[in-house]
Protein backbone atom coordinates (compact mmCIF):
# COMPACT_ATOMS: atom_id res chain seq x y z
CA UNK A 1 0.00 0.00 0.00
CA UNK A 2 1.29 3.33 -0.64
CA UNK A 3 1.43 6.81 1.26
CA UNK A 4 -1.68 8.63 -0.50
CA UNK A 5 -3.90 4.87 0.07
CA UNK A 6 -2.28 4.78 3.98
CA UNK A 7 -3.33 8.01 4.62
CA UNK A 8 -7.12 7.86 3.23
CA UNK A 9 -7.19 4.61 5.16
CA UNK A 10 -6.10 6.97 8.44
CA UNK A 11 -8.65 9.43 7.59
CA UNK A 12 -11.07 6.84 7.33
CA UNK A 13 -10.91 5.55 10.79
CA UNK A 14 -10.24 8.64 12.74
CA UNK A 15 -13.50 9.08 13.53
CA UNK A 16 -14.48 5.85 14.19
CA UNK A 17 -11.32 4.33 15.05
CA UNK A 18 -9.80 1.09 14.60
CA UNK A 19 -12.06 -1.81 15.09
CA UNK A 20 -11.39 -5.87 15.42
CA UNK A 21 -13.94 -6.87 13.31
CA UNK A 22 -13.51 -4.23 10.54
CA UNK A 23 -9.95 -4.74 10.31
CA UNK A 24 -10.93 -8.50 9.95
CA UNK A 25 -13.55 -8.08 7.10
CA UNK A 26 -10.26 -5.89 5.06
CA UNK A 27 -8.38 -8.97 5.79
CA UNK A 28 -10.75 -11.10 4.96
CA UNK A 29 -8.47 -12.22 1.24
CA UNK A 30 -4.90 -13.10 3.60
CA UNK A 31 -7.30 -14.81 6.42
CA UNK A 32 -9.22 -16.92 3.53
CA UNK A 33 -5.50 -17.66 1.91
CA UNK A 34 -4.04 -18.96 5.27
CA UNK A 35 -7.72 -21.02 5.71
CA UNK A 36 -7.01 -22.56 2.07
CA UNK A 37 -3.41 -23.73 3.39
CA UNK A 38 -4.11 -25.26 6.55
CA UNK A 39 -7.07 -27.03 4.85
CA UNK A 40 -4.94 -28.48 2.34
CA UNK A 41 -2.03 -29.26 5.20
CA UNK A 42 -4.37 -30.62 6.85
CA UNK A 43 -6.03 -33.05 4.25
CA UNK A 44 -2.35 -33.87 3.37
CA UNK A 45 -1.46 -34.83 6.86
CA UNK A 46 -3.99 -37.19 6.64
CA UNK A 47 -3.57 -38.92 3.36
CA UNK A 48 0.27 -38.67 3.51
CA UNK A 49 0.58 -41.09 7.21
CA UNK A 50 1.32 -38.33 9.74
CA UNK A 51 4.13 -36.44 7.49
CA UNK A 52 5.31 -33.77 10.11
CA UNK A 53 6.08 -31.12 7.85
CA UNK A 54 2.50 -30.29 7.75
CA UNK A 55 2.01 -29.97 11.10
CA UNK A 56 4.30 -27.65 10.83
CA UNK A 57 2.75 -25.45 8.26
CA UNK A 58 -0.30 -25.78 10.10
CA UNK A 59 1.56 -24.24 13.21
CA UNK A 60 2.45 -21.23 10.79
CA UNK A 61 -0.81 -20.46 9.50
CA UNK A 62 -2.32 -20.43 12.94
CA UNK A 63 0.33 -18.53 14.60
CA UNK A 64 0.46 -15.86 11.73
CA UNK A 65 -3.26 -15.28 11.99
CA UNK A 66 -3.16 -15.39 15.59
CA UNK A 67 -0.57 -13.07 15.64
CA UNK A 68 -2.43 -10.25 13.12
CA UNK A 69 -5.30 -10.80 16.15
CA UNK A 70 -2.87 -9.72 18.10
CA UNK A 71 -1.56 -7.03 16.25
CA UNK A 72 -5.03 -5.70 15.55
CA UNK A 73 -6.23 -5.90 18.85
CA UNK A 74 -2.96 -3.79 20.17
CA UNK A 75 -3.67 -1.34 17.32
CA UNK A 76 -7.24 -0.51 17.97
CA UNK A 77 -6.47 -0.62 21.94
CA UNK A 78 -3.87 2.48 21.42
CA UNK A 79 -5.69 4.29 18.50
CA UNK A 80 -7.34 7.16 20.72
CA UNK A 81 -3.61 7.86 21.41
CA UNK A 82 -2.67 7.73 17.85
CA UNK A 83 -5.58 10.03 16.88
CA UNK A 84 -4.60 12.77 19.01
CA UNK A 85 -1.04 13.10 18.45
CA UNK A 86 -1.59 12.72 14.69
CA UNK A 87 -0.80 15.71 12.63
CA UNK A 88 -4.44 15.24 11.08
CA UNK A 89 -3.54 18.48 8.28
CA UNK A 90 -0.55 16.66 6.87
CA UNK A 91 -2.13 13.42 6.88
CA UNK A 92 -5.23 14.87 4.65
CA UNK A 93 -2.34 16.48 2.31
CA UNK A 94 -0.92 13.23 1.62
CA UNK A 95 -4.29 11.74 0.84
CA UNK A 96 -4.89 14.45 -1.50
CA UNK A 97 -1.55 14.34 -3.32
CA UNK A 98 -2.52 10.91 -4.51
CA UNK A 99 -0.42 10.46 -7.73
Amino acid sequence: MNEPEYAKQMLNSRDHGVSLSLSLIKMKGRLLFRLFILIISLTAYYLLSDAPIFLIIVGIAIGTTLQDIGWLQSISKSWPLINKVTNWDAVSDIAENDS
